[in-house]
C-alpha cells in the first residue's frame, strides 16, 4: 500500500555494489539534497531487537506515525548500508526530482563498455552538468574507488 525509495551515504562500499549495483556492473547516482524532495528523507534506524509498539494510539487517536516509523527500522547487521528512505503513501508512485539535483553518476568497475557508452550519452543529454565517474576495484581495500 506504500512506496519506498532507498538511498545510501556511501558510493564506495563493496557490499552495496555487490548487492544493489548488479555485482559491480551497475551505476550509482549522487544527488544534491538541497532540493525539496529530499527534505522528506528519513534516516534508517538500525537495531538489534525488534521494537515494541503500542497499537492503542493508532486505533484511538488515529496516530499512524509510529507504524510509519517501522519502515525506517532494520536489523543492525545492515548498518553498513547507511540508508535513508523516502516513503510514498501510495505504491507504484514515482518520485520526481529536478535534473539539476543529479551531481555525479558513478559507473561500476565491471560495467561493460557498450553500456558505459549508452549511459554516458543519456547522462550528457539529460544531465549535462553531471560528472560521469568510472570506478575501479581497490587493490588495497574492500571498496570501489572513484
Amino acid at each position: 500500500t506504500i512506496g519506498v525509495v532507498c538511498f545510501t551515504e556511501n558510493s564506495e562500499d563493496a557490499l552495496m555494489w555487490a548487492h544493489y549495483g548488479d555485482k559491480y556492473k551497475g551505476f550509482c547516482i549522487e544527488f544534491d539534497t538541497k532540493f525539496e524532495l529530499f527534505k522528506k528523507l528519513r534516516k534508517v534506524i538500525y537495531l538489534d531487537e525488534m521494537p515494541l509498539l503500542n497499537p492503542l494510539p493508532f486505533f484511538v487517536d488515529d496516530q499512524a506515525g509510529q507504524f510509519a516509523d517501522l519502515y525506517n527500522i532494520k536489523f543492525s547487521a545492515w548498518s553498513y548500508e547507511k540508508e535513508w528512505r523516502l516513503i510514498h503513501k501510495e505504491r507504484d508512485t514515482s518520485f520526481h526530482y529536478p535534473p539539476e539535483a543529479v551531481i555525479n553518476i558513478y559507473i561500476g568497475p565491471l560495467m561493460e563498455e557498450p553500456y558505459v557508452e549508452v549511459l554516458s550519452l543519456i547522462v550528457k543529454n539529460k544531465y549535462p552538468h553531471a560528472n560521469i565517474i568510472r570506478g575501479q576495484l581497490s587493490n588495497t581495500h574492500f571498496k570501489v574507488e572513484f
